[in-house]
């Protein structure tokens, strides 16, 4: 679980936002450091995975319990290095502990067993599985809310994970590192590396050993990650940004709705993907509205963050409060009115940080910047509408799809409007509160996935079909694994493929032994007689398919015995290696050309057979005892001795 340290290639610095001046210096690993983590990560996953979800739950409530107490310490790191108002910093831990606290209450039913349609005679489910090592790229705005998003259901699910923080805030990664050792997690089950370059992240993002990628930031960042990552199929869950529109109607209680609106834009100096950032007012009120706007911006307090009177604190960075003031600039200069209110402490903030004073823009339209790109600041941009129909519209010209809110007394009303908002989460007189029971999620640029809620699972519990027939004799099935036409080697098949289905995982199980295919396939034909399985190698071949002459087939093929209870319980498990000489067809030899297809059969002798007597390469069956057959690897050879060939044996 602790850090490599070691080979350190460059030292990253926290700059306050206060103070504009160095705080916090940390190491970035070299290439062999970042290699030892995720190898790491993949040894503990073997073993976490194993881990029974009663015991994973008994570590998460704990860490829990561990992040409250240490609210105030955390909090304070928070202020110091992020700029939040130390006022508001504590409610970030409660309610990082809240989203927690519910995953962990509906992680049994999240994580149960999804049962098939009943049939005689067999039993199906859907069983949620852990993917693997979870790698976890998250930003500074909300960096204990948005942590908790991924790793509580990612360790629930029974997976490791890796977590890299923004260089702003660095000392949550290792804060909640440190909190789940002292609950008890295991050795190397959560890890975290500091990174400031693409070029290091990507060496991460494209190790194998990672299973599933889950970043929140920016655009541009969720681009690089996702392009880096397309090199293999892995899932990448991406939160990005956001252009939050709001839309108030003429039936709102104008003052309660400034006073939300308000706090929605600026919280946090506007620093939240899903801050809202365009401000859609009906015409017969926008006076009245902007008036109140104006009269609760008066009471705010722009200023040091450590002081418990403050409201607003500094933007992130020099480079974010350029763009800020930017984005203003350009409404101004394209007609935009500054309607923001006197206020003392916005005219003279502190001067050594990066204060952003709260503006209020009026007269705005779709062609100022403020109104299409994201500003990520304590700007609020109003602009009135006629009608309904003319608030949506504007409301879905945007690039972003995250959230959106309607404003209004008639609840039913809105309802429908929302039914028409292009976004991954739509509130009716409400905004920014994300709820852990609803699917966050966002459309278009905002990113892809969904975290929070039972739908917060899915990305960490892959799905594998199960299917069991009971107490089966006699009945021989034939699994199909496809070779190309070059007869490369056999995909492998990952999941065990049961007696008597039809379609499982996507590969072909036919009950009919001579059942034609459509195009060339190697086979296997398993049989139960006498308490034991045979297995037979088969293929199916066009008539004009050129092959090597006197080839050899093999496939390991694990077997593994069930008891017939419920859920099945696995008590024996062996694998077998089936090997033997293909037999060309006198057609194929020929030549001819025909579009038809014909069948030719492996003649071999199993390793595994029937016969009269009972030996260590037997797979034993009782009655009421049930079979998987699960294709481990298979290959044809052109060698002259196939089964006197040690790489047969060593291939799997």
């Amino acid at each position: 679980m602790e850090r490599v340290q070691k080979e350190t290639v460059q030292q990253l610095k926290t700059i306050s936002p206060t103070t504009n001046q160095p705080i916090l210096e940390r190491d970035e690993p070299s290439d062999s450091e970042l290699q030892a983590i995720t190898k790491r990560a993949a040894d503990a996953f073997r073993t976490w995975s194993k881990t029974e979800l009663s015991e994973r739950q008994k570590i998460v409530k704990r860490a829990i319990e561990l992040l409250r107490e240490r609210e105030e310490e955390l909090g304070r790191e928070l202020t110091e290095q992020m700029g939040r108002p130390i006022a508001y910093v504590g409610v970030e831990i409660k309610t990082a502990a809240k989203r927690a606290e519910y995953m962990l209450k509906i992680s049994d039913a999240s994580l149960k067993d999804t049962e098939g349609e009943q049939e005689q005679g067999f039993k199906r489910y859907i069983k949620k599985v852990p993917v693997g090592p979870v790698l976890v790229i998250f930003a500074w705005n909300y960096p204990y809310l948005i942590l908790v998003n991924s790793i509580i259901p990612a360790l629930l699910s029974g997976n490791t994970v890796i977590i890299k923080p923004s260089p702003q805030t660095p000392t949550v990664a290792e804060q909640m590192t440190k909190i789940f050792k002292d609950a008890g997690l295991p050795n190397n089950v959560m890890q975290y590396f500091h990174c400031g370059t693409v070029d290091r992240l990507k060496q991460v993002v494209q190790s194998p050993d990672i299973k599933l990628i889950c970043f929140t930031g920016s655009v541009a960042g969720g681009i690089a990650v996702q392009q880096a990552a397309s090199g293999r199929f892995v899932n990448v869950g991406l939160e990005l940004g956001g252009k939050d529109p709001a839309y108030v109607r003429k039936d709102v209680d104008v003052k309660w709705a400034a006073e939300e609106i308000v706090d929605g834009a600026v919280f946090n100096s506007g620093q939240s993907c899903c801050s809202l950032e365009r401000v859609y007012v009906d015409e017969s009120i926008h006076d009245e509205f902007v008036a109140a706007v104006q009269e609760v911006l008066a009471s705010y307090k722009l200023g040091d963050p450590f002081d418990p009177k403050t409201n607003v604190g500094p933007v992130i960075s020099k480079r974010a409060a350029e763009t800020i003031s930017a984005h203003v600039k350009d409404a101004l200069d394209k007609g935009a009115v500054n309607s923001t209110p006197q206020n003392q402490s916005f005219e003279a903030p502190p001067k050594d940080g990066n204060f952003v004073p709260p503006t209020l823009l009026t007269n705005v339209n779709h062609g100022m910047t403020v109104m299409t790109e994201e500003t990520f600041g304590p700007v609020i941009p109003v602009m009135k509408v006629k009608s309904d129909k003319e608030a949506i519209s504007l409301m879905n010209d945007s690039q972003f799809g995250l959230t959106a809110s309607i404003w209004t007394k008639d609840v039913e009303l809105g309802h429908q409007l929302a039914d028409d908002v292009e976004a991954g989460t739509v509130f009716v007189n409400r905004c920014d509160y994300p709820s852990p029971d609803l699917a966050w999620t966002g459309w278009k640029d905002s990113g892809k996935g969904q975290t929070l809620s039972k739908f917060g699972f899915d990305h960490g519990a892959g799905a594998t079909t199960m299917g069991f027939g009971k107490g089966l004799r006699n009945m021989a099935v034939r699994i199909l694994a496809c070779c190309d036409e070059e007869e490369q080697p056999a995909q492998r098949i990952k999941i065990g493929l049961p007696f008597g289905f039809q379609h499982v995982g996507g590969a072909e199980m036919l009950t009919k032994p001579h059942e034609k295919s459509t195009h060339g396939d190697t086979g296997i034909e398993a049989f139960l007689e006498n308490r034991r399985l045979a297995i037979n190698t088969t293929t199916t071949t066009a008539q004009n398919s050129i092959r090597p002459q006197a080839n050899k087939l093999s496939a390991s093929i694990r077997c593994s015995v069930y008891s017939n209870n419920d859920p099945p319980t696995r008590h024996e498990s062996q694998e077998i290696l089936v090997a033997g000489e293909e037999q060309r067809s006198s057609s194929e030899e020929s030549g001819v050309d025909d579009t038809s297809f014909d069948e030719s059969y492996v003649e071999n002798m199993p390793v595994c057979g029937i016969d009269d007597d009972v030996n260590d390469d037997d797979v034993l069956v009782e009655d009421s005892e049930i079979v998987v057959a699960q294709v481990v690897s298979m290959k044809r050879y052109a060698s002259t001795d196939l089964l006197n060939d040690s790489s047969v044996h060593e291939e799997k």
